[in-house]
């Protein structure tokens, strides 16, 4: 998984393709572009992805028939579409990881952080992990500034009771009167009125993000989804509980991005007949939980891919 990717605006203006798109399709490339900078690759099916999108599936059906133009087949699942440009970046990105790691191991961190030619061509991940100890110096620094300088005298100095009434009085004279009492009016804003949810105030941005896109994913009771071959509707979904126990396994040292690769493979079986469970449940304590399984195997499956026999 890669923390960014590379865009030069001159190439994307001047690529044929692009310029065939409309405004809106090449906001849908771009997400499609982020999909695989996060998760390497995104599903073929329509209802999966239009739910990851946030379009109708008439509409992506519609769209299909140029995304196929930027992107391929997957050869390691043929469910999946992948960037060829995006995969070879991101071989490129873990190689230079890699890389890095070494050099630290044999003892030239120092010569790369001091590169002229290094320091700008290397991950923002990594320059930030570099100024973090002057960073807490230069706090320190601020704190025994702040504890060193004296404090002004109690007493002394200001103004007295009645140079301030006066003042008072010469600032009401050239700003005018004082506005009228009354009641006061709202202060309500748009921000206050769409701040989160209070259960989202518990848990880390990240686990309230995957929670989120876990459930837009998930068949919901609320879009009349149904379990396969049958009119029952699907279970109830439960944002704070789901984030409960993503918060558990992410505290566990689990990998949030590989619970939302898992929570699209359920889905994708969802859709292809199998019955399936609310998320919280799906990704439940019991040592039964169906992600535990799911988890494992894809984990299995990304090394066998990594070396292959």
């Amino acid at each position: 998984m890669a923390i960014w990717f590379k865009i030069y605006p001159t190439d994307f203006k001047s690529d044929s393709k692009i310029r065939l798109l409309n405004f809106e399709q090449k906001g849908i490339l771009f997400e499609l572009w982020n999909l695989c900078c996060m998760d390497g690759n995104f599903p073929k099916n329509t209802k999966i992805l239009s739910k990851l999108l946030g379009i109708s599936i008439k509409k992506l059906t519609v769209e299909m028939s140029w995304i196929s133009d930027f992107f391929k087949t997957d050869p390691k699942n043929s469910d999946y579409f992948y960037s060829p440009r995006m995969r070879s970046e991101l071989d490129e990105y873990e190689q230079k990881v890699n890389s890095c790691k070494e050099n630290g191991r044999k003892g030239g961190l120092a010569k790369v952080a001091n590169s002229s030619s290094e320091r700008y061509s290397e991950p923002l991940a990594s320059r930030q992990t570099k100024n973090v100890g002057s960073l807490y110096q230069s706090e320190s620094e601020s704190e025994s500034e702040i504890k060193d300088t004296p404090l002004p005298p109690a007493s002394g100095g200001g103004l007295n009771e009645n140079e301030k009434s006066a003042n008072l009085q010469e600032n009401i004279a050239t700003s005018g009167d004082l506005p009228p009492k009354g009641p006061k009016k709202s202060t309500k804003t748009k921000s206050a009125e769409s701040k989160p949810p209070a259960w989202a105030q518990a848990f880390p941005n990240e686990v309230v993000t995957m929670a989120k896109e876990i459930c837009a994913m998930w068949p919901n009771p609320k879009d009349k989804d149904k379990q396969p071959h049958t009119q029952e509707l699907v279970p109830v979904i439960s944002a704070p509980e789901l984030a409960a126990r993503l918060h558990e396994i992410y505290r566990a040292g689990g990998d949030l991005s590989i619970c939302k690769a898992i929570a699209e493979r359920a889905v994708g079986e969802w859709v292809n007949g199998k019955w399936i469970k609310a998320p919280q449940y799906f990704f439940g304590s019991s040592p039964q939980a169906p992600w535990q399984a799911y988890y494992q195997a894809h984990i299995s499956n990304q090394e066998n891919s990594r070396n292959p026999p």
